[in-house]
Formats: C-alpha cells, sequence, structure tokens
C-alpha cells in the first residue's frame, strides 16, 4: 500500500505541475496579446516591432480576443500557434529571455474591406497565405492599375458611349455683328447589363473642338488665318436603367463679325468609370488574375 501511495503522490505532483505550466503559459500568451493589442491601439510602433516584428509596418491590425478561449497548440520546440475567436491565428516562439515573440500570423493584418473584397476575387490575397505573404501581394500597386484596365476593358463592351454629334444653326455663311451661331451637343450612354448603373458610377469627360477663323486679329499678328479653340467639361453621371440609355445635351453659342467666325465643330467625349463595387460586379471574376498578372509581369 505505500507503494501505491508514492505512486500516486508522484503521479498527482507530476499533473499539477503540467497544469501549473499550462495556466502559466496560458497567462503569458495572454499577457503578449493584451501588450499586443494596447500597442496598435497607441499607434507604438516600437512595441509592435518588438512582439511581432513583421507587423510593425502593417497598415492596420485587427486583434481580438476572450482569454476565456483563446487556445494553445504547442509546436515543435519552443514554438506554439495560438488561436483566437475570429479565426486568427499567430506563432508565437520562446525568446531566450523568457518572453514570447510572433513570427507568423494569418488573419491579424487588416485592410479596407472593398479592397479586400476585390482582392479575393482576383486571388491577390489568399487566406491561406500567412500575413506577410498577402502583405506583400496587396502592396503591389501595379497590379491594381492592371486590374482596373481589365474591367475597364469588360466596361467598355456593356456601358459605352452609342452617340457623339453635333449640329449647328445660324443664319447665313457670312458673319455679321447680329448674327450667332449655335452649337447643339449630344452624347448618348447605353447600359447592356442587366443592372442598374448609378450616377455616381461614371463621368462623362468632353472636350469640344472648332477652328475659329479671322480675317485679320486684332492684335495684327496675322491675317486670314484660323486657330483651333477647344473647351473641356466634365458631364455628371445620371442612374442608367438596365438595358437602357440616357441622353446628354447642351449647347454652345458662338459670336461673330464680319471680320471673324467659327468652324468645324467636332466633339470628344470619353466615359470615366468609378471602380467601386457595383461597377466591380459587373465583371467576372476567376480568381486567377492574379496569377495572369504575374505571369505578363515576369515576361
Amino acid at each position: 500500500m505505500k507503494y501505491h501511495s508514492i505512486s500516486l503522490t508522484i503521479a498527482m505532483t507530476i499533473m499539477l505541475t503540467a497544469l501549473s505550466s499550462c495556466d502559466k503559459t496560458h497567462d503569458q500568451v495572454i499577457e503578449f496579446l493584451t501588450q499586443l493589442q494596447t500597442a496598435h491601439q497607441n499607434g507604438d510602433k516600437e512595441m509592435i516591432a518588438q512582439l511581432y516584428p513583421a507587423a510593425a509596418d502593417a497598415d492596420s491590425l485587427v486583434i481580438k480576443f476572450d482569454p476565456k478561449t483563446v487556445k494553445i497548440r504547442p509546436d515543435s520546440g519552443d514554438t506554439m500557434t495560438v488561436d483566437l475567436d475570429d479565426g486568427t491565428d499567430l506563432v508565437l516562439v520562446w525568446q531566450a529571455t523568457g518572453s514570447l515573440q510572433a513570427v507568423a500570423s494569418h488573419g491579424l493584418f487588416a485592410y479596407p474591406a472593398a479592397c479586400q473584397d476585390l482582392a479575393q476575387k482576383t486571388g491577390q490575397y489568399k487566406p491561406s497565405l500567412n500575413d506577410v505573404e498577402n502583405a506583400q501581394r496587396m502592396a503591389d500597386t501595379l497590379f491594381s492599375t492592371w486590374m482596373q484596365s481589365k474591367i475597364d476593358e469588360k466596361l467598355n463592351s456593356l456601358v459605352k458611349i452609342t452617340n457623339s454629334s453635333v449640329s449647328k444653326k445660324h443664319i447665313s455663311d457670312q458673319w455679321t455683328a447680329t448674327e450667332n451661331d449655335k452649337c447643339y451637343y449630344t452624347v448618348t450612354v447605353a447600359n447592356n447589363t442587366d443592372h442598374e448603373i448609378g450616377g455616381n458610377d461614371y463621368t462623362i469627360s468632353v472636350k469640344e473642338l472648332w477652328d475659329e477663323w479671322t480675317d485679320g486679329w486684332e492684335d495684327g499678328s496675322s491675317k486670314d488665318s484660323i486657330r483651333p479653340k477647344s473647351a473641356s467639361k466634365i458631364l455628371t453621371g445620371k442612374p442608367i436603367p438596365a438595358n437602357g440609355t440616357v441622353n446628354y445635351a447642351w449647347e454652345r453659342t458662338f459670336e461673330g463679325t464680319h471680320h471673324s467666325g467659327s468652324t468645324n465643330y467636332r466633339l470628344q467625349s470619353t466615359l470615366n468609370y468609378t471602380p467601386n463595387h457595383t461597377i466591380s460586379s459587373l465583371y467576372d471574376f476567376t480568381g486567377n488574375e492574379y496569377e495572369e498578372y504575374l505571369t505578363t509581369k515576369n515576361k
């Protein structure tokens, strides 16, 4: 009986020691997470660099945890993985000083919702990659330009200017001091999609061009000459119903004398899209756009 009593005592001692060790580790992990959370809230990049060097330059972090539900998974050696409530995890390593330091994470680095949504649709952001790997991909601003050109190309076949016209009205071919020449400009935009396009989703850049002629400029610089003239304006977008069109119309009045006038009226117009969720949703993403971009980039 004495032998069994000693064995039981030893077993209980080992169990209590293990539980005590687990509690201590848990407390240290919670202390580490709290320090990292506080450092981020205070914008203390120096402290963040000590706790998690790779996160020092991160634009934003999401650190949410409940001390009661934090799970610790021992890895090899002095390494452990800490799972938080929101699916975020951190890989922590014991330092020689007895303190903890994060060396990797998943889901801790945060990005604007619209930015991350587009990045996930294109495969630029992958949940399977760690935060540092995703941060490097997200910092590739050239991809945004490349991707927007792909979206614009698609949209140009769906939402486009179908008519830009100029008509003019003047009293006679010869200008007089009392005659005005009016030009009427028209731009039509068609929406060939099954979605309404909002007025905030686009604008139209318009450049009016004409030639101004005279049989003698007032400054005496030349006679019987023509000077090209232009005027630019931005037309605010209007909502376009699904499979519908909208028209823009305005006029310009030119004043002339028997010495001068304007002719050869023409118009240049360009549709400008605002990259937002509504517009981007019209593009059918494959999820391989970023890999396609890397292929073209490395050629």
